[in-house]
């Protein structure tokens, strides 16, 4: 997997890059964006923001990308405790995060709020062992409103405990007579300090809700639990729930079945279903069936930073909802990517975050000989043969062969003086523009020309061979995308635009911003597929925002005419005004 477009914004050295095994981004409450780096020798990084001059960046920073303006960087820091640890999982506060351990061990980092002298001074903290469990063996932390924690222990035990104090107690859950595997946190309501709970998934296929019982957030003395199986609504032959995850102040279900259910706030439209959190707060006590995807589940994402959330199909199909850059979804789009990894890359707001921690091991997200689907009982992806996808290759294989091949083919395009040799037929059903193009010429005597005046060949070819195989070029340079992109609307190819799109949005830098813009403004002007276009004007606006000074100044910026200057300037501040 190439991680580089997720970790443009540090502008790292190559050689740090590379020895990167796993990486996790996160915000806190100060909607700083912040990042861990674990290396393949197991030493342990933390990307802390800084500001300062260029020229007294740390070596870690790409040399190239200096420049005599004051600009925001991150600066990898060695986390020394951590280092040699077998981590297993990273749980994010708002200030802070724990590091979980093969063995057991429980570490934080970040920072807290202390209350001293009438008022609160924020206290930084470097990896420590979480002194109040350092006799457990700890799986799993869930971490509450009023910096409430949990504690789950390898044998079941779950523990409220205290960070900076040497307290826990134990929680009894005896109730519900099986075995917690996880612990999260849920709100019913943004606002209602009553509405919050922990749950956590059995080991007998049922989910648990761990309430406090009498509501008294002020006397920590008096606090008590009760733990009681949640039930499922709207769900005929309920199935054994195989996955739990938590969202933004609300979590997500999956039975064995592959159905998706959902519990907790839902005002952002995180949920994925039609009700209104802000008019009636669910009251949390029940999962509700979210029935707007009728395909079988395989995998959810979600993030408790962001009121986003997604999905994979059996069929490798990736669904998208909640609130991210460019608006609110409220019920589940299909979206053009074949990874959850990228729905929070591109939309996740305002700053990027990451679902879950990204291995640069992991499989490619790409689905080609044999659809990948997660095995949902031990999270492990398996190959699964399909008929039906050993035919579509088939058939691509089939095209992929006649695509550039001079036997029986019946037009010649000329670009640039080269020549690709096509079949009429198939770009006529596949392009409409072609369809048109051939109505009045259908001669299939001889081999007839078609001439391309002001085309790149690279480009040309990569969109034939796209209409011929539904397989972009990936040697294309940036430039070569947004022309491939411009050929796409040209050619009312929607699907292709899409991919090029995706593409691009991810590279979007200071120095490219501008004449991207002013591209996407000339392309939308005559175009069927304004509404495309839009997305990628959209995340040329949102960089803007975010990084609006170092823009305004460069030499990009002054080379627009007056009104697209003054265009890109107004929707900029209409999204700082927000």
């Amino acid at each position: 997997m190439d991680i580089r477009k997720y970790l443009c914004e540090w502008k790292l050295r190559d050689d740090f890059i590379e020895r990167i095994e796993t990486f996790a981004i996160w915000r806190d409450d100060l909607k700083n964006s912040n990042i861990l780096f674990v290396m393949k020798n197991r030493e342990v990084y933390a990307a802390e923001k800084f500001s300062k001059f260029c020229e007294k960046s740390s070596s870690l920073v790409d040399s190239n990308a200096k420049t005599t303006l004051k600009t925001e960087f991150y600066e990898p820091v060695k986390l020394s405790p951590l280092c040699g640890k077998r981590i297993k999982k990273f749980v994010y506060g708002p200030s802070e995060v724990f590091i979980c351990t093969e063995e057991g061990d429980v570490f934080v980092h970040g920072y807290y709020y202390d209350w001293s002298q009438g008022k609160y001074t924020t206290v930084a903290v470097i990896p420590q062992k979480v002194s109040a469990l350092q006799d457990l063996r700890v799986v799993d932390i869930a971490i509450g409103p009023l910096r409430k924690r949990l504690a789950l222990c390898d044998d079941g035990k779950l523990y409220k405990f205290e960070l900076f104090k040497q307290s826990k107690c134990l929680i009894d859950t005896s109730a519900v007579k099986a075995k917690p595997l996880n612990v999260l946190y849920v709100a019913g309501s943004e606002h209602n300090r009553t509405g919050w709970f922990y749950i956590s998934l059995l080991d007998d296929g049922k989910v648990m809700k761990i309430v406090n019982s009498n509501g008294d957030f002020g006397n920590r003395r008096r606090e008590k639990y009760r733990c009681e199986v949640m039930n499922f609504e709207n769900a005929a032959n309920p199935g054994k729930i195989v996955k739990l995850i938590q969202g933004y102040l609300c979590a997500f279900a999956l039975d064995e079945y592959g159905r998706l259910f959902v519990t907790g706030n839902n005002a952002n439209k995180q949920l994925g279903i039609d009700f209104d959190d802000l008019k009636c707060p669910m009251p949390c006590e029940n999962f509700k069936h979210n029935s707007f995807i009728t395909e079988k589940v395989v995998d959810i994402a979600a993030s408790c930073y962001c009121s986003l959330s997604a999905l994979l199909t059996e069929s490798g199909k990736v669904y998208m909802w909640g609130e991210g850059r460019g608006g609110v979804i409220s019920e589940p789009q299909l979206i053009p990517f074949e990874s959850l990894h990228e729905v929070f890359h591109h939309y996740s707001s305002p700053t990027l975050v990451t679902y879950k921690p990204i291995n640069v091991n992991e499989l490619p997200a790409s689905i080609s000989k044999s659809m990948k689907k997660h095995d949902l009982a031990d999270s492990q992806i398996t190959q699964v043969e399909c008929s039906t996808a050993d035919a579509q290759n088939s058939l691509l294989d089939s095209l992929k062969k006649a695509f550039d091949d001079p036997k029986f083919c019946d037009l010649f395009v000329v670009v640039e003086g080269k020549t690709i040799p096509v079949h009429k037929s198939i770009l006529a059903v596949r392009c409409e523009h072609f369809a048109e193009v051939f109505q009045n010429d259908w001669s299939i005597e001889k081999p007839s020309v078609l001439e391309i005046e002001d085309g790149d060949f690279k480009v040309y070819k990569a969109f034939l061979k796209y209409v011929y195989t539904d397989q972009m070029d990936d040697t294309l340079s940036l430039d070569e995308l947004i022309e491939l992109l411009n050929l796409s609307n040209k050619y009312n190819v929607k699907l292709l635009a899409e991919r090029c799109i995706s593409l691009i949005q991810p590279n979007i830098t200071v120095e490219n911003v501008i004449s991207l813009y002013e591209r996407v403004i000339v392309m939308s002007s005559v175009t069927k597929m304004k509404n495309i276009l839009d997305q990628l004007k959209e995340s040329c606006v949102m960089f803007g925002t975010e990084n609006f000074f170092a823009i305004g100044v460069s030499d990009e910026f002054t080379k627009l005419n007056k009104e697209m200057a003054i265009e890109l300037v107004v929707e900029v501040c209409k999204r700082k005004c927000k």
